[in-house]
């Protein structure tokens, strides 16, 4: 009885995640009418050695992404972005850098002890306050970013509207 009990709760846990897991391609089509909105972009990922707040375009909103535990986590910034769009939300430009166990400054063989959070920092055309629903932390104006986690080796998004 106690191994049919354990048998049905694998099974049911099993078809439970199977039914309320939605990939990708299901999410986008789900909130995005291609004919009305045209098609939902690519972003391109360009590396930067150094990313310095002066390289980031003067107009547009900010905001930078904080999660609030393992699950939110970052796997896959161009999915992150792209559900972002197709959420409604005009992403113009984003900058990501994974998590570090310590920082190194290209070309020296420094390393610092310090633990660093992944971070993601988007642009947006114009504030959004719909953003920060999804944990994002809005900065007004790029002046009002005093400084960037390790900024080294970050990746740079931009969108392609064009998909391959």
């Amino acid at each position: 009885m106690k191994l049919l009990i354990i048998f049905l709760t694998v099974i049911l846990f099993g078809f439970i995640t199977i039914n309320c897991s939605l990939t990708q391609e299901q999410f986008e089509k789900s909130h995005w009418d291609e004919k009305t909105q045209g098609p939902i972009p690519t972003f391109i990922e360009t590396k930067i050695e150094i990313l310095k707040i002066d390289m980031l375009p003067d107009s547009g909103a900010y905001y930078f992404f904080r999660p609030s535990g393992l699950a939110d986590k970052i796997i896959d910034v161009n999915n992150k972005l792209r559900r972002l769009y197709v959420m409604g939300f005009d992403i113009t430009m984003a900058w990501y850098r994974p998590p570090l166990g310590g920082c190194q400054r290209p070309g020296s063989d420094a390393i610092t002890t310090t633990m660093y959070p992944e971070f993601l920092l988007i642009r947006l055309p114009k504030a959004n306050e719909s953003l920060e629903e999804y944990n994002f932390i809005h900065i007004e104006h790029k002046k009002d970013i005093k400084f960037l986690p390790c900024p080294y080796d970050v990746s740079c998004y931009l969108p392609n509207k064009i998909i391959l």
